[in-house]
């Protein structure tokens, strides 16, 4: 009993530990972590980095200077650049770092709205809907396992053919605009085909048009940051068609937003 008075006097005459010993410490021994780890071999650490997620890996520069410099490298970064685009039609690349260039690409990757430039700058193939009937879908060569009509929107504001041989109607006094979306507009083609009316997502609206106002076209963005421009009648595509009808057999999810589109198509790719 005397034994554990004594000992109950000593631990009390112990003074207490403040608050920054404790930071203190626990700073040192991550340091001491760092230190160890520095010492690995710097292609060993970007491997074992590699299995980090992204989030993760934002989180890593505050542990220590060490990841801090480590982790502010273009060696980390361009796995990571190179996975994210192998798929990606159209990239946004602006930054100083890979770093920044993967976080803004990110972010624009899910932007829905299309700019001029980008509408402008390439062609865009596009079909008739099978949905629009067999008078039409008869006139369509990518119905008939031919390559489908290509398509300028000109800086003009005109509509250049780019297959005019493949065109059952002369486009190239065709006019277009790019305009904010209205989910209330009017779907020219509503009455004379008796289609439904649909209310598309506040975005972008190419609206165009020739000896006829058309149905408006509504932008929409793809997983492979693909554009897509649909109608009630029509599918334009800024990368091959044949490449999107593959994401719509496959089921891919962004792809099954633009709704019944291909069941020709569909039907002729799971034939095959």
């Amino acid at each position: 009993q005397q034994q554990h008075q004594h000992q109950h006097q000593h631990d009390s005459s112990a003074e207490p530990i403040s608050g920054n010993e404790i930071t203190q410490k626990k700073r040192q021994k991550v340091d001491e972590d760092c230190m160890i780890t520095s010492r690995l071999q710097r292609g060993l650490l970007l491997q074992i980095i590699d299995y980090l997620h992204t989030e993760e890996l934002l989180r890593l520069p505050i542990t220590c200077r060490f990841f801090h410099r480590l982790v502010s490298s273009d060696d980390v970064w361009s796995p990571r650049v190179n996975v994210l685009f192998t798929d990606k039609k159209h990239v946004f690349r602006k930054g100083g770092t890979l770093k920044e260039v993967l976080m803004n690409a990110t972010v624009d990757g899910k932007r829905e709205y299309i700019t001029e430039h980008e509408l402008t700058r390439g062609h865009w193939e596009m079909t008739y809907k099978a949905s629009m009937g067999s008078e039409f879908s008869s006139l369509e060569p990518f119905f008939h396992r031919k390559p489908p009509r290509r398509r300028r929107f000109l800086r003009s504001g005109r509509i250049q053919s780019l297959t005019p041989s493949l065109e059952p109607f002369g486009v190239n006094n065709w006019q277009w605009i790019l305009r904010d979306g209205d989910p209330e507009m009017k779907n020219y083609f509503q009455d004379e085909f008796d289609i439904a009316p649909r209310r598309d997502p506040k975005g972008t609206l190419v609206l165009y048009w020739g000896q006829m106002a058309f149905p408006p076209l509504a932008v929409k963005r793809l997983s492979n940051w693909g554009w897509i421009l649909e109608s009630t009648a029509v599918i334009f595509c800024s990368f091959p068609l044949e490449e999107f009808v593959k994401m719509v057999v496959a089921g891919e999810p962004s792809a099954q937003r633009i709704g019944n589109i291909f069941p020709a198509v569909r039907s002729r790719n799971t034939s095959e």
